[in-house]
């Protein structure tokens, strides 16, 4: 060191499933390796939400890499719609959403849709809750996948990962849904007053999954999530 280094690739979280500082360590050691490599220039760094693997993984380290996008000059490439193991048989969707951040970023390739949805903010309306998305551009889209093919999309589909509860009670319900544009609309008849919401909050959700009209699948996220400071 000093090396040259053009940017960083992360692929890793399995161990840290039940690590509730896996975002400030991850942002500790990217300032270090851009503090020793490049003498303090920021190079970018892509990593992965991971996928959807049993025992393996956990809501709770998805929820840390989700908070790790505040990290500057980061991207996060979402596997949640892969096959369910610890290791995804297909490598080819993993390796091209990581691709699609350098090329849209570092590469000057135009016209790339780089990331699937990642929630913004929401509003409360009497009994619904409305999430709003930052790469949402032309709307959302309700889907499933199957190996490499491209996602198959259903506006008829019935989500069952979408998640609300009230001011009053810690218990979670589950959701309907509904999408409108850029935005996903979720409620219940069992509460008349929601104050949260949260997507895909399992170790194995199943689909239908939100996505982009380019078929990148959006992150786990919940309402309740706090930023890194």
């Amino acid at each position: 060191m000093p090396f040259a280094v053009k940017g960083l690739l992360w692929y890793q979280g399995e161990n840290d499933k039940g690590n509730r500082q896996y975002a400030l360590m991850l942002r500790a050691m990217v300032a270090d390796w851009q503090r020793r490599f490049v003498n303090g220039d920021r190079f970018p760094v892509y990593f992965m939400q991971l996928q959807r693997s049993g025992d393996y993984c956990s809501p709770l380290i998805r929820e840390e890499q989700f908070r790790a996008v505040a990290i500057p000059d980061s991207g996060m490439a979402v596997l949640m719609d892969l096959d369910v193991n610890v290791h995804p048989v297909n490598k080819f969707d993993s390796g091209e959403r990581l691709a699609l951040w350098a090329l849209s970023k570092d590469y000057g390739k135009t016209g790339i849709v780089c990331s699937g949805p990642l929630y913004k903010g929401y509003e409360i309306k009497a009994d619904k809750i409305t999430i709003s998305f930052d790469y949402a551009e032309g709307g959302l889209r309700l889907g499933t996948k199957e190996m490499m093919d491209p996602p198959v999309f259903d506006p008829e589909g019935t989500m069952t990962n979408v998640e609300i509860r009230g001011e009053k009670s810690r218990n979670w319900v589950k959701a309907r849904t509904r999408i409108e544009g850029d935005k996903l609309i979720a409620w219940s008849p069992e509460v008349a007053a929601p104050v949260a919401a949260r997507y895909c909050y399992e170790n194995t959700p199943a689909g239908p999954f939100l996505y982009t009209p380019a078929g990148l699948p959006a992150a786990q996220f919940s309402t309740e999530t706090k930023e890194l400071q």
